[in-house]
């Protein structure tokens, strides 16, 4: 994700979803880029998965898989699902984003807590839980500069 940190994005903080993780764990982080340490972390579904529950992974439209990559917070705006922040994906593996409406958004399915099996899953979107969602707008609408969002 460094090599994303240019001028125009906020340079401090960065957003950071770790989708090898298990789901049922917290794998959605606010990252302090500058100190090394996590401001905020919250549970985040993905999009489809393999046979073997596997996160699956693409850039293609219809696919309701997530996208590996580095995106760019584009802007926020009130959707099907109320406040969610539009991506703009800065790699070949994520540049459908936008194109594929793979947003930052929350939903009832996410529970606020760290669970003991897996959470719900999404058609390619990093979504979390309501709460969890106004966190991370404090972070989003306050910034002064875009934020980054690396997905592995």
């Amino acid at each position: 994700m460094r090599h994303h940190l240019k001028p125009g994005v906020n340079q401090d903080m960065a957003f950071y979803a770790d989708l090898s993780r298990p789901s049922d764990q917290n794998r959605f982080f606010v990252v302090d880029i500058q100190h090394n340490r996590v401001l905020a972390q919250g549970l985040c579904c993905n999009g489809r998965t393999d046979v073997l529950g596997n996160v699956r992974y693409s850039n293609t439209y219809g696919s309701k898989c997530s996208s590996r990559g580095v995106a760019r917070v584009a802007y926020r705006y009130r959707g099907q699902f109320g406040k969610a922040y539009k991506f703009q994906g800065l790699d070949p593996t994520n540049s459908n984003m936008f194109a594929r409406a793979v947003l930052l958004h929350a939903h009832g399915c996410i529970p606020p807590q760290p669970q003991p099996e897996p959470i719900c899953v999404s058609e390619g979107c990093p979504t979390v839980n309501p709460a969890f969602l106004e966190t991370l707008a404090g972070y989003t609408d306050h910034s002064p500069k875009p934020i980054l969002l690396g997905i592995e």
